[in-house]
């Protein structure tokens, strides 16, 4: 099964908009793709935070500030998956859906940044696909945690 097979399976049920469009490696580029704005885009990274694999997922348009990552999930060093990891799980940079378990196999954790607005897009393990769905649907299926990861503070919601 295809990452984009699981995450449209782990969706089942949950209104979303599949979009398929031209291969799209800017914020920029892929909100024309998916006719969003810019600021409805999610990022998903690839960390290895305290020996563990974690989805950070931060808004498109907003950039991850290490330190402020470091703070928030307490950890004293970080790093982005290397790209022999990330090929392990068939994924290229710029591919990485917002989930975690049991899409992938990561903690799954969010910028408290990602409740801002009614909509959410996202790559879905290829750079020519997207869904596009609600804020709170997204929330409900991926069941993320949220903390502050892009210089707002450092504190922790579950």
């Amino acid at each position: 099964m295809t990452l984009l097979e699981q995450v449209l399976e782990q969706l089942d049920g949950v209104e979303c908009r599949h979009l398929r469009h031209a291969a799209s490696r800017t914020t920029a580029e892929l909100a024309a793709a998916r006719g969003c704005a810019v600021d409805v885009g999610l990022k998903a990274l690839l960390m290895k935070v305290r020996g563990e694999w974690t989805t950070v997922v931060v808004r498109a348009h907003e950039r991850t500030d290490n330190r402020v990552v470091r703070r928030a999930l307490r950890s004293q060093k970080l790093r982005f998956l290397r790209s022999e990891e990330l090929a392990s799980l068939a994924l290229e940079p710029g591919q990485v859906p917002p989930f975690g378990r049991p899409v992938l196999p990561c903690r799954l954790v969010a910028d408290r940044g990602v409740l801002d607005g009614d909509a959410v897009a996202f790559t879905a393990g290829t750079w020519t696909d997207s869904l596009v769905m609600a804020t709170s649907a997204w929330i409900e299926v991926a069941k993320p945690e949220l903390f502050d990861l892009v210089g707002r503070g450092a504190g922790h919601d579950g």
